[in-house]
């Protein structure tokens, strides 16, 4: 990891950990942007495209989970939607269409996710 990237990461967390605080729960803008995060982490240089992932895994804690699941198809129709945007918009290609996955994962802190 790049001593930019770190300095980021940390930059990140120190600005935002205070607003998180505050909220109650995790909101679903917070997983698309995370995705956002994700997707643009992992791509890759091919010779004449830039490929991202297509499946997404994200682990939420079962407080989390329960709200954002009681969403449905919908929401996760909507994730998906937003990153193949995020993704054209950056000029990245995607294999197939971008698929999401929620589960919840009692080792994840509430408030937080982990992206695969």
């Amino acid at each position: 990891m790049s001593l930019l990237t770190r300095f980021e990461e940390m930059a990140e967390f120190l600005f935002t950990g205070a607003f998180k605080k505050g909220a109650a729960r995790l909101q679903p803008v917070e997983i698309a942007k995370e995705l956002v995060k994700t997707m643009l982490k992992n791509k890759q240089v091919s010779i004449s495209q830039v490929y991202v992932p297509n499946i997404y895994r994200v682990y939420l804690h079962s407080s989390d989970w329960g709200p954002i699941a009681s969403f449905g198809d919908a929401f996760l129709i909507e994730l998906s939607k937003y990153l193949y945007a995020e993704a054209e918009r950056n000029g990245y290609t995607f294999l197939t269409k971008p698929a999401i996955e929620l589960h919840a994962d009692v080792t994840v802190k509430p408030r937080e996710m982990v992206i695969e």
